[in-house]
């Protein structure tokens, strides 16, 4: 490996700037697609707030648009699910206080994290799913004043199909859509580097080759 490297050393630019431009590719399709998930959540917030309580037929009606999401809800200012389009959680308060009190402030989006009633509420556009989700909270005012958060639940996994179907994959089904913490701002435990999305050839979805999750069969043993 260090002979191969030093032989093609002057190639080093040209696989960074590679690398960079992947990176940058990738980034920009997040932020878009973040950006168009706020645009739609701020529209309908500015809507519900001329008219609270609002008919839990019109959110369904939003989430059926909003295609990505698994749910949409209102939650008060102490943390009360108020109206929700997954019924059993309206009257629940198990929204972490600390995001609630983030997006009572200001938009704000939490995640990914473990949350056990995202694998109960089910998938959205993505054919993986697991108990991860990205939570938004969009402030919203009644009569000027900020009486909750319109949230908006979208399973972990569709981040990951974002990244599948963007160009520069070696194999098109292949898994590098890994994303990494570089710095946690929210939640001081998650360690910069951890990994804060699944890789496909976890899914067993590979053609090509042995998967993870089956085992990578090799000289010394199966990783």
């Amino acid at each position: 490996m260090a002979w191969s490297c030093w032989l093609n050393r002057a190639l080093y630019p040209q696989v960074e700037q590679i690398f960079e431009s992947i990176a940058d590719t990738r980034a920009k399709l997040l932020q878009d697609w973040t950006a168009s998930q706020w645009q739609h959540l701020a529209e309908l917030a500015e809507s519900l707030g001329q008219d609270l309580p609002p008919d839990p037929q019109l959110l369904k009606a939003r989430l059926e648009q909003m295609l990505d999401l698994s749910e949409l809800f209102l939650v008060d200012t102490q943390g009360c699910i108020t109206t929700s389009t997954w019924a059993p959680r309206c009257g629940a308060r198990d929204q972490t206080p600390e995001a609630v009190a983030r997006g009572l402030l200001g938009p704000f989006l939490h995640g990914p994290y473990s949350d056990a009633q995202t694998l109960a509420i089910g998938p959205s556009t993505s054919r993986f799913h697991d108990a991860v989700p990205l939570m938004f909270y969009q402030p919203l005012k009644f009569e000027g004043r900020v009486v909750g958060c319109l949230c908006g639940r979208v399973p972990n996994d569709v981040l990951g199909d974002l990244i599948q179907r963007e160009a520069g994959h070696i194999y098109p089904e292949s898994g590098d859509n890994y994303l990494f913490m570089v710095d946690s701002r929210f939640d001081a435990s998650i360690q910069a580097g951890t990994a804060l999305s699944r890789s496909r050839f976890e899914d067993a979805t590979f053609t090509h080759g042995e998967n993870l999750k089956q085992g990578v069969h090799i000289a010394f043993g199966t990783v």
